[in-house]
């Protein structure tokens, strides 16, 4: 099958990113996939969606959904508030909840949708394990298990009735009469701006055999605040089953268990957010709050309030989370029964093309000689299987394309080629390490200084007057370099380009947070593999984009680097940063265990970073030249994050407060 030829030739490239058959043989099978998907949008143009019957809030149960399982009183606790670092992939994996938007390793369920949908582009999926939803335009859905088996729902008729008050207002009410000069001006109410309010299916799931979907819009950024509502839709008998109350879900996620949904609901506006972002402060809270909704009949549980608006929210048995714009809200929940095993209703399969390379043993014959040419780069090889294989083929074009590049390079054709050198790796070592070898520097003596953030440069648009003997705060420097990495090889293995550092006839490229390659006179002289610097992990996980550094540069002629954590709880710290011989992959330094994994902010003559002990931390300066910790200040909780603040200071996050620091 198409997909999991692609995941195998992409495992392949992991595991040895100058395979240049798999790479051929992936492209080929990409191809494939893509004129499958192209017939299937085709075939898909005259499927006819369902049509969910209009219906609007306040909460209706049309008919009880009796399959799901019943619940008595549910109670909602607020356990905690934490700051948190953006991450969202990170906090998933700390707390064991699949990302809804992220399909799984070696999964390639989307190959069963169209690209198109009556005239719609594909937009977001959300991916679940016995189902699959994928939203088209505002408001078409199909949903469609693992095998293939998909059918479409259109929504259209609840989302424009459920918000019909806001897409065709009322009159604009009519000019006043003019009044006497003296006279007070008289203003009249704000107008509704109906063009700009995009309403949309936002979010949907099955539970049972109940379509969720969540109805949803941001306002106009005047006079109409953001709203959202859910409605209950049975796939099993085809009907209606609830809308529920206005005002009760509009963040892009809600989290659904067996007998109820638990959304977000936030008044906050987009404007509202840009403006506090722009000035530094907090948004409004707005009415922002959790709504527990039962999914048997659509109707109000209880709700929780919320210190902001929330924009995900996430859940695994009795424990839910509400992501808000800096922090993370968790609360615990009464644990609902299991939910029954999901029914679609009836599902519509469409035949797909068959591959244009015939199978059978002849063709496995030719394919493994052209995996051997390619081993060799045998250009006339690859030449002469193309001629034997069908002319019309993905594979056939994509070997005579190889072919020709081989032939063409061992004619003396000039380019950089990554994938004529095998990777190497470098070892890292077991402890933290002063350097003690290198050449003696005398540096700066400097200090971290508390600063409050109203202190800072912006919004008030000067730094503070400096005290008597005080120092001007040093800046920080651009970690990355800014080289031309359009000019190099976008691509080596399954890793994209991130950085390119140029000097003269020498280049130096990082491909993910992986390999580092080094090209002299555009030939590859080197490409190493940090893979040892990681934990170990299976080969379907290498795939899918294995990052054993969360953090690498070119800087004093070597690599600096911070690895990737095994385990994201800070009481089980595992990173650190260090310093790495470009030419001869020898560790000069290396900090202790604990670093978080985030960009050190790099001065003239220190890396500050955060490293975390347990349940405490520090802001550390390391000296950049020999990896001696010369400054710390002490915290008692562990940190969440770390990093420059355009405003002049370093920040460092902690559970409940951010703190800033200048560096003087």
């Amino acid at each position: 099958k198409v997909p999991d030829a692609i995941e195998a030739f992409r495992e392949g490239l992991a595991v040895r990113p100058s395979d240049l058959a798999s790479f051929t043989f992936r492209s080929a099978a990409d191809r494939e996939r893509e004129l499958a998907r192209e017939a299937l949008s085709k075939a898909t143009e005259k499927m006819k969606p369902l049509e969910v019957a209009a219906i609007s809030p306040p909460n209706k149960t049309v008919a009880r959904a009796d399959k799901l399982p019943k619940i008595g009183a549910v109670t909602m606790k607020r356990l905690s508030e934490e700051r948190h670092d953006h991450n969202t992939s990170a906090f998933l994996k700390r707390v064991d909840i699949n990302d809804p938007y992220a399909a799984q390793p070696g999964a390639d369920v989307i190959s069963h949708f169209p690209q198109q949908l009556s005239e719609l582009g594909m937009g977001s999926s959300q991916y679940y394990p016995d189902h699959t939803v994928v939203h088209y335009g505002p408001a078409l859905l199909m949903v469609g298990d693992s095998t293939g088996g998909i059918r479409s729902i259109n929504m259209l008729g609840p989302l424009t009735d459920g918000f019909r008050a806001v897409l065709k207002p009322a009159a604009a009410p009519a000019a006043p009469a003019p009044l006497p000069t003296a006279s007070p001006v008289s203003i009249p109410p704000p107008m509704v701006d109906s063009s700009s309010i995009n309403v949309e299916v936002r979010f949907a799931k099955v539970v049972g055999s109940i379509l969720v979907a969540q109805l949803s819009h941001e306002g106009d950024g005047m006079s109409v605040k953001p709203d959202g509502f859910l409605v209950g839709f049975d796939l099993a008998n085809d009907k209606l089953a609830w809308v529920s109350d206005a005002k009760v879900s509009n963040a892009y996620t809600f989290y659904a268990s067996g007998a109820y949904a638990v959304g977000a609901f936030g008044t906050t506006t987009n404007e509202e957010r840009s403006r506090a972002r722009a000035a530094y402060t907090k948004p409004p809270a707005g009415d922002s709050k959790l709504v527990v909704i039962e999914l048997a009949t659509g109707k109000t549980i209880t709700t929780q309030p919320l210190a902001g608006r929330a924009d995900y929210v996430y859940g695994k048995g009795n424990r839910v989370y509400a992501w808000e714009e800096d922090s993370i809200e968790s609360f615990e929940i009464t644990e609902s029964p299991a939910a029954p095993k999901t029914e679609l209703g009836s599902l519509t399969r469409f035949e797909t093309a068959a591959a244009a390379i015939p199978s059978g043993d002849n063709t496995k014959c030719w394919l493994r000689n052209a995996a051997v040419a390619f081993d060799h780069r045998d250009g006339p090889a690859l030449l002469a299987i193309a001629k034997v294989l069908p002319d019309d083929a993905s594979l056939t074009k994509g070997l005579v394309a190889a072919g020709e590049f081989f032939v063409d390079r061992a004619g003396g054709r000039p380019g950089l080629d990554l994938t004529e050198i095998e990777p190497i790796t470098f070892s890292p070592i077991a402890s933290a390490k002063v350097r003690t070898d290198g050449p003696k520097k005398t540096v700066t003596t400097k200090r971290f200084t508390p600063i409050k953030e109203s202190e800072l440069y912006y919004p008030s648009g000067r730094m503070p007057d400096l005290k008597p003997g005080e120092k001007r705060a040093e800046f920080a420097q651009n970690a990355y370099p800014n080289g031309p990495s359009h000019l190099y090889p976008r691509e080596y293995g399954v890793e994209s380009i991130h950085w390119v550092w140029r000097s003269d006839k020498t280049a130096v490229m990082a491909y993910g947070q992986r390999y580092v390659a080094i090209a002299k006179d555009d030939v590859a002289s080197k490409v190493i593999d940090f893979a040892p610097f990681g934990s170990k992990v299976d080969v379907k996980e290498i795939a899918g984009g294995y990052r054993p550094l969360s953090f690498v540069t070119y800087l004093d002629q070597s690599l600096l680097l911070v690895t990737n954590p095994n385990s994201y709880d800070p009481k089980a710290p595992t990173a650190y940063m260090a310093m790495v011989d470009l030419g001869t992959g020898t560790t000069l330094w290396r900090t202790e265990a604990g670093v978080l994994p985030r960009p050190p902010i790099i001065f003239e003559d220190y890396l500050a970073t955060v490293v975390n002990r347990g349940t405490s931390s520090e802001l550390v300066a390391f000296r950049r030249h020999d990896g001696q910790a010369a400054v710390r200040v002490s915290f008692p909780e562990p940190a969440t994050d770390f990093g420059w603040d355009g405003r002049g200071a370093l920040f460092i996050t902690l559970p409940k407060e951010r703190k800033y620091f200048t560096f003087r």
